[in-house]
This record gives structure tokens, C-alpha cells and sequence, in this order.
């Protein structure tokens, strides 16, 4: 079956399953996001269906399933096991709000699931420095990349549209940076990902018919993990200055909630840079604060993909010099 088909029809699937699943929780309560009940107080007053995610894991399986009759490229195992783990403490979290330190060990296992298939950070390049990372030093790195990109993406799901619109982004300069570096695996998923968060962000949007849940967060955030590791990978070298920067505004937002909070950086709030913008920027605009946002990340998608392109030459500028304005914005945050 054609690629061009099998978008078609994970597009109509992500869509239907979203308005099934959507009417399904409606009536009987389950997976309904009650505003009141967490960290979205204050911005949504009204009860919204977190079934989003769900429909996006299921059409883009199905896509998959279509296209290759199995996920070749990556042990299928292992991402199959990946799958069900989070998306049964997708729900369970979703239903019941599950405790931070399960939900670590969780992603650790997952971290662990990837390398099992053979995702590993063997070495890292920054600019023309190489540097390769003996055994255990590889998988410690994996297992960080893996759950700091689960928790970035999980922290800035708080605005409608914010969480999968960045997706796309962050999923297009991957594809991009893999056509740099010549590598096809990207290619093989990231699509499937791409159209399903697009029927998804219809109805996400302001004002949200659905929420991504935490089923949905999770997936991209593992999804973004592998993808870059494997995608911007050449030579055995991940090339993680171009991560960082196409990654750069959810990353930012985990740096500033540890510095917020400190030992209590998993618990929720409404303090995350997204909250600041929508509250003391934008006067309590959903659409003027996520379209913003979504601007921010297709500037740093264009600065990436330049850096990338004059790698040797312009990346450890680049980033000294977002290291420095990251640590200023932290800095007028913290004193506010």
C-alpha cells in the first residue's frame, strides 16, 4: 500500500477514533478531564475528554501496520512492549494520577526497552568535536535523553494545541535533519506521527474538544527521543547540538521547573513558561500564547537547520550563546 494512502487513512482514523472515543467518555466519565481536579484549574473550566493521545497511538500503529505489516527498523518487540507499558500508565495516570516515583521507574523501563532494540547514544558532536562514550556512559545517556524528553514534552501539555502543534515541529526538523545526515529510519514513523497529531490538533485547538493525555505525551515524547537518536546519528555520532536547538523551548521549561521547584519539580502548577506568557503576556489568549510559542519553534527549527547545514562552524556558537539567554530568561524568571 501506497505512503500517500496510509497517511490518508491514519488521518480518518485519528480523526474518527478522536470523535468516537470523545462521545464514549462523555457519556460515561472515563478519561474525562475534570479542570478542577489538576493542574489546568484556572484555564479550562470545563470538563474535556483526554482521549487524544489514544487515537493518535492507534492510527499511527495501524499506519504501520499498513505500510510495512510490521515496524522493521526497530526491533518490533521491544516497541510494541513500549507501547503498552505507556499506554496502560497512560490511563492509569490519566484515571487515577499516579505516584512521580512510579512513573520514573516507568519511563526508565521504557528508556531501557529502547536500548534493548539498539537505540543507543554511542557518541555525541558537537561542532568538529567528537566525543564517544564508553560502556556504561552510552546507556546512562540513553536513559537521561529518553525520560528528560518524556518529562519536556509531558510539562509543556498544558496549553490547547501547545503540546501537539511543537510535536510537529520538533517531528519536522527531524525528518529534516535526517535528510541532511542521510539516514531513512525518521521516515519509516515520523509521518505516521505527523498526520495523526494533525487530525488531532483539530480538535485541540482552542477551545479543546479533546486533551493528548498523559497516554499521548508519553508517546511523542519517546517517539521524539528514538527518532532523534536514530535519525541524527552519523558516523556513530549523535549530532545532539542540532537536538538541542529544534528541542530547545520544551527543554527550557524542564531547566525552569527544576529551578522553580527544586525538589519539587514533578509536582504540577500553573508557574511553566507557557503559564507565564498566557497569563502576564497575552491576557488569557490560548490562541495569541500557543501561536506565539509555535513561531518561537519554527525560528528555532530554521536556527537549527542552518547550524546543521555549517555544523562545524556554527553550532558551539550557537549554543554557547542560547545557553547564555536561556540562563538570563531563568534568571528575570526567578526574580519575578
Amino acid at each position: 500500500m501506497s505512503s500517500s494512502l496510509v497517511w490518508g487513512i491514519v488521518f480518518v482514523l485519528s480523526a474518527g477514533l478522536i470523535l468516537l472515543l470523545r462521545k464514549i467518555s462523555l457519556s460515561t466519565g472515563f478519561l474525562l478531564d475534570n479542570p478542577h481536579n489538576n493542574s489546568k484549574a484556572g484555564i479550562h473550566t470545563y470538563p474535556v475528554p483526554s482521549v487524544g493521545g489514544i487515537a493518535v497511538v492507534i492510527a499511527v500503529m495501524v499506519g504501520i501496520w499498513l505500510r510495512y505489516g510490521r515496524f522493521e527498523a526497530w526491533n518490533h518487540i521491544p516497541f510494541y512492549l513500549t507501547v503498552l507499558i505507556l499506554v496502560a500508565v497512560g490511563i492509569i495516570d490519566d484515571t487515577f494520577i499516579v505516584n512521580h516515583r512510579v512513573k520514573l521507574v516507568t519511563q526508565a523501563a521504557i528508556a531501557m526497552l529502547t536500548i534493548g532494540s539498539g537505540i543507543v547514544i554511542q557518541g555525541v558532536k558537537f561542532g568538529s568535536l567528537q566525543i564517544a562514550l564508553a560502556h556504561p556512559f552510552d546507556y546512562f545517556l540513553t536513559v537521561f535523553y529518553v525520560m528528560g524528553m518524556i518529562n519536556a514534552i509531558n510539562m509543556i501539555d498544558g496549553l490547547d494545541g501547545l503540546a501537539g502543534g511543537t510535536g510537529v515541529i520538533i517531528l519536522t526538523g527531524v525528518l529534516i535533519g535526517s535528510y541532511l545526515l542521510q539516514n531513512t529510519f525518521p521516515y519509516m514513523l515520523a509521518p505516521f506521527i505527523i498526520v495523526a497529531l494533525v487530525a488531532f490538533l483539530m480538535f485541540n485547538f482552542h477551545p479543546a474538544k479533546v486533551f493528548l493525555g498523559e497516554v499521548g505525551s508519553m508517546f511523542l515524547g519517546v517517539t521524539l527521543a528514538v527518532l532523534q537518536i536514530r535519525g541524527l546519528t552519523s558516523g556513530g555520532y549523535f549530532y545532539l547540538g542540532y537536538a538541542i536547538i529544534i528541542t530547545a523551548f520544551p527543554i527550557t521549561d524542564v531547566l525552569w521547573s527544576i529551578v522553580r521547584r527544586r525538589k519539587h519539580y514533578h509536582k504540577r502548577d500553573l508557574g511553566h513558561l507557557h503559564h507565564r506568557l498566557y497569563f502576564n503576556v497575552f491576557n488569557k489568549s490560548q490562541p495569541k500564547t500557543v501561536l506565539t510559542l509555535w513561531g518561537i519553534n519554527l525560528l528555532l527549527l530554521g536556527i537549527g537547520v542552518l547550524t546543521l547545514l555549517y555544523y562545524e562552524t556554527l553550532c558551539i556558537p550557537i549554543l554557547l550563546t542560547g545557553i547564555v539567554g536561556v540562563a538570563i530568561i531563568l534568571y528575570l524568571l526567578k526574580r519575578r
